[in-house]
């Protein structure tokens, strides 16, 4: 069974294979597991979450996974995903970030 990919990936069969048909061309089979629930980050409503987790994709490693999920984690948006050393990088830029200046920038 294939699934259209009009913007976001759409799973099938239990909810965590997924196959994708972009400009025509099916894409490979995509598999996840969410090893750890870490955060949710925001709620857009509808029943989509922006969250950070813990996912291993297609049988690899877990990486740090932040994006959106529909309730039941069955359906997604695109997001971004980083290994441990992307990780470790992001969060010293976060450190360097002015809190400060962030909070006028969101007021304006």
């Amino acid at each position: 069974m294939h699934i259209y990919y009009p913007g976001n990936l759409t799973s099938f069969m239990g909810g965590c294979t997924l196959n994708k048909k972009e400009r025509g061309v099916f894409m490979s089979d995509i598999t996840y597991e969410i090893a750890q629930k870490v955060a949710v980050l925001s709620n857009r409503g509808k029943g989509w979450t922006k969250e950070i987790n813990l996912v291993k994709w297609n049988d690899g490693a877990v990486k740090v996974d932040l994006r959106e999920w529909n309730e039941d984690h069955s359906s997604m948006k695109k997001g971004i995903t980083l290994n441990g050393a992307e990780f470790d990088v992001l969060k010293d830029a976060i450190k360097k970030i002015d809190e400060n200046l962030l909070k006028t920038e969101m007021v304006s």
